[in-house]
C-alpha cells in the first residue's frame, strides 16, 4: 500500500507515519511539505490514499484538490485541516474529496475512515458492471456512460450511483447511502450526502436544477427515475 501525505506541519507528518506504519507496517509513505511537490508525487505514484491539508505554504489547498482530479478521479483523497467552516467542507467534497476531517483528529477515527477508503477502493475492482436503462457504470474503473456521454466519477459518486441503479425506481434512504459511504452514519451525514448528489446531478441531468433523474424523496432520501 502506498499513501502520499500533503502537508506542511512536521509534527502531523510525523504522527501520520506512526499511525500508519503501526497499522500497516509494509506501508510505503511519501511526503510533501509543499502543494505543487505533492501533485507531482500523487501523479508519478499512483497512491492508495492521499491525505491533503488545505492550508499550504505555496498554494491553496482546493487547486492542489483540482489538479489531482484533473488526473485521477480514483484514488480516495482524506483532507485534514484545521479549518471546520462548513462552505469549505461543502466546497472540498463538491471538488471531490471523500472524506474530511478537522484537527486535532482522534488517530482511531483516522484509522476508521482511512479503512473504509481503502475497503471500497478495493471493493471498485471485485464489483460488476451496471446496466440500467440509459446508464452503464463500468466495472473497473469510475467511468459512467449516459447513452452516449461518457462521465468520470469519483469514488463517492460511483457508490451513490450504483446504489441508485441497483435501486432503480426506488427509494434509497439517504442514511443507507452515507452508511455505504463512510460505513457509519454519523451527524450531519445526510448533508454530505445531498452534496455530493448535487455534484451528481450536475455530471448527469441535462439540466441540474431540474433533475429528471436523480429525484428527491423529501425527508427521506433518492431514487433513480427512468421514466
Amino acid at each position: 500500500m502506498k499513501i502520499v501525505i500533503i502537508e506542511d506541519e512536521e509534527e502531523i507528518v510525523k504522527i501520520l507515519k506512526l499511525t500508519f506504519q503501526i497499522r500497516w507496517p509494509s506501508a510505503e509513505i511519501l511526503a510533501a511539505n509543499y502543494g505543487s511537490k505533492g501533485i507531482q508525487i500523487v501523479e508519478k505514484e499512483s497512491p492508495d490514499l492521499v491525505i491533503l491539508d488545505l492550508g499550504l505554504p505555496d498554494m491553496d489547498g482546493f487547486d492542489v484538490l483540482d489538479q489531482i482530479r484533473a488526473f485521477s478521479s480514483e484514488v480516495p483523497v482524506l483532507i485534514l485541516t484545521v479549518t471546520n467552516d462548513e462552505h469549505c467542507i461543502v466546497r472540498a467534497l463538491e471538488s471531490g474529496a471523500d472524506e474530511y476531517i478537522i484537527k486535532p483528529f482522534h488517530q482511531l477515527e483516522l484509522l476508521s475512515r482511512v479503512k473504509v477508503l481503502l475497503r471500497r477502493r478495493l471493493m471498485d475492482s471485485e464489483e460488476v458492471a451496471i446496466n440500467v436503462g440509459p446508464f452503464r457504470l463500468s466495472k473497473y474503473s469510475n467511468t459512467l456512460m449516459v447513452d452516449n456521454r461518457r462521465l468520470i466519477l469519483t469514488n463517492t459518486e460511483k457508490i451513490i450511483m450504483s446504489h441508485l441503479l441497483l435501486n432503480a425506481g426506488n427509494l434509497v434512504p439517504a442514511n443507507l447511502l452515507a452508511e455505504a459511504i463512510w460505513g457509519h452514519n454519523y451527524t450531519n451525514a445526510k448533508d454530505a450526502v445531498r452534496v455530493h448528489i448535487w455534484r451528481l446531478r450536475r455530471k448527469v441531468e441535462p439540466n441540474p436544477q431540474t433533475p429528471c433523474f436523480i429525484v428527491t424523496v423529501p425527508h427521506l432520501g433518492f431514487k433513480l427515475a427512468l421514466s
